[in-house]
């Protein structure tokens, strides 16, 4: 018998969290343009959607930049994401380990309606392990929030 897919979302990105460095350093040292950035000193988009002044939250305290792994969120395993996100750094190997010894290098997860299976093979983890990235996975119960609240919190 058939079982339905559990119906989930997981948003995964890599993320460079550098107190000293600019987003733009980042950007041209792994020659990747980014899918959101925020520098140290200028606010940050509250809604993940930058056409209102009002919509601007606090001064950002970091210089933060993002890559997705450009994979769907709905029912895409963690692992196809990771290797999404794995092959988006391939050839750039050097540049990222080079980032994780002066900043926080990590690869976040946030899940949404139902837990998914968190399965990472032995060569994902090597690979995340050689270049120097942390595997962080939130889970929060966003079931109640809107497509709003969900962007606000997958790119806090």
């Amino acid at each position: 018998m058939n079982h339905p897919a559990p119906d989930f979302e997981i948003y995964t990105s890599l993320r460079i969290n550098s107190l000293e460095s600019s987003p733009d350093a980042v950007t041209k040292s792994l020659g990747l343009f980014p899918s959101r950035v925020s520098r140290k000193g200028e606010q940050e988009c509250a809604s993940g959607v930058e056409s209102f002044a009002e919509d601007f939250g606090p001064l950002s305290t970091k210089n933060l930049w993002v890559l997705h792994s450009g994979l769907a969120a709905e029912n895409t395993p963690l692992s196809a994401q990771i290797d999404a996100l794995l092959g988006q750094l391939e050839g750039r190997e050097e540049p990222v380990r080079k980032w994780a010894k002066n900043a926080w290098v990590t690869v976040e997860a946030y899940a949404h309606k139902a837990v998914p299976a968190l399965t990472l093979t032995p060569k994902q983890m090597k690979r995340m392990a050689a270049l120097g990235i942390t595997l962080d996975v939130d889970f929060h119960d966003l079931t109640q929030t809107t497509n709003n609240t969900l962007e606000e919190t997958r790119d806090a």
